[in-house]
């Protein structure tokens, strides 16, 4: 039996072999239909390198982008599709609108709303959901405006004389750490020399001068610190991490917090 001959499709340096492409369409559609949105949006990816996708396709591909997590790709291809006035036009709209708000760009789907309503004749049904979509972008925004204004909101500086070595030696353990955990929502800029000498002072808990050094840490300080806990010195970057790894530093420290009760017990 002779064996039919196919004439093979290229793409630049790719042999594309005949039925190919509509084998990876139709496994990207079979996969989209079993929610393996990975799959299918991987078989839409090689297809599209060969051919170009109906509006058809294209829809059911930006589905799959969006639940893989690539919704700025989504959108590209969703823009170019209402700029051809697809067939499939209302769909894409809706999904180009939901795109718009998993990007948190309310204020391009408030216009792009605005101007559909305007220009086109959608049904009422849909006009309703428009306005939905509007109505909760609006809030969305609101809400994510105020959290701005709340992060943008300077804070109140740190009482200074609280931190003064002299004065936060005399205070119980539990006021030593008090003070300081407050002090991580208040601007401390000011007190940075006075958290520092709580850090470096051997007199203070262990526990207090960690918390101290953390409020370092937290202001971005990268001047050196000496700190020592245990008998165990050591020179420390509040704002870096320490250059062992943390089981290192764990049996480090163990080891030398035996060595100092040893040495207490029998003092």
């Amino acid at each position: 039996m002779k064996k039919k001959k196919h004439n093979l499709q290229t793409n630049e340096n790719l042999i594309v072999f005949p039925g190919m492409v509509e084998t990876l369409i139709s496994d990207g559609l079979a996969f989209a239909e079993e929610n393996n949105y990975m799959k299918a949006a991987a078989c839409f990816d090689e297809a599209k390198k060969y051919v170009e996708l109906d509006d058809i396709i294209l829809s059911v591909y930006v589905l799959t982008l969006l639940e893989t997590r690539r919704a700025i790709e989504a959108k590209e291809i969703c823009e170019g599709l209402l700029e051809e006035k697809s067939p499939v036009f209302e769909q894409i709209v809706e999904l180009y609108l939901t795109i718009l708000l998993d990007l948190k760009e309310y204020g391009e789907l408030n216009r792009v709303i605005n101007r559909i309503l305007k220009e086109y004749n959608f049904s009422e049904e849909r006009k309703i959901n428009f306005h939905q979509l509007r109505d909760l972008s609006n809030r969305l925004s609101n809400e994510t405006n105020i959290l701005e204004e709340e992060d943008e909101a300077p804070l109140d500086p740190i009482e200074k004389d609280k931190l003064e070595l002299k004065s936060f030696t005399q205070l119980s353990f539990t006021e030593q750490e008090q003070i300081l955990q407050q002090a991580f929502y208040k601007n401390i800029l000011q007190a940075i020399p006075e958290i520092k000498a709580i850090t470096e002072c051997t007199d203070i808990s262990p526990t207090v001068q960690t918390l101290a050094l953390l409020l370092l840490g937290s202001a971005g300080v990268t001047e050196e610190v000496s700190i020592s806990k245990f008998g165990l010195s050591q020179k420390v970057i509040p704002s870096s991490p320490p250059p062992h790894t943390g089981v290192d530093r764990m049996e480090e420290i163990n080891q030398h917090i035996q060595e100092y009760l040893q040495k207490t017990l029998l003092s």
